[in-house]
C-alpha cells in the first residue's frame, strides 16, 4: 500500500476536515519517528494515516477504537503490520500493552499530533 492508497481508505471512511488532519499530523510524526529510530518511515506514515479510521463509524464507543478499525482494515486486505498497531493503540482498551517501538510511537504521536492541533486553535 502506498500513502495514496492510504489516503483514499482514510477518505472512504473519514470525512471531517479535523480527523484527516489529526491523521495526517499523527502520520508526519509517525515517519519522524520511524527515521530517527532507523524504521522503516513509509510504514510508520501509513499507520499513522490509518490510525482513527473507524473514529466517525464507532460514534464516541470508545470501547470499539481500534477494533473496528482493525476490521475495517483487514476487510480491506491490510496487513497485520499496519493493522495490528492501529488495532491496539487505544489506551482505553490495552492499558500498557505497548510492547514494540511502533506501538509505543503511535501512542505517542497520537497524543503529540492531537495536543499541537489543540495549541494551534489557541488565539
Amino acid at each position: 500500500m502506498d500513502r495514496n492508497a492510504a489516503l483514499a481508505l482514510l477518505k472512504e471512511h473519514v470525512t471531517t476536515e479535523s480527523l484527516l488532519g489529526h491523521c495526517l499530523a499523527t502520520a508526519a510524526v509517525m515517519k519522524g519517528l520511524a527515521k530517527e529510530l532507523g524504521e522503516d518511515e513509509n510504514l510508520w506514515e501509513l499507520i499513522g494515516i490509518l490510525h482513527d479510521i473507524d473514529f466517525q463509524e464507532i460514534e464516541e464507543d470508545m470501547e470499539k477504537h481500534g477494533e473496528v478499525g482493525y476490521e475495517i482494515l483487514k476487510a480491506a486486505g491490510i496487513s497485520d503490520e499496519i493493522a495490528l498497531p492501529i488495532r491496539y493503540h487505544n489506551h482505553m482498551l490495552h492499558e500498557c500493552e505497548y510492547t514494540t517501538p511502533v506501538e509505543i510511537c503511535l501512542q505517542t504521536a497520537d497524543s503529540v499530533s492531537g495536543l499541537v492541533i489543540a495549541c494551534a486553535y489557541v488565539k
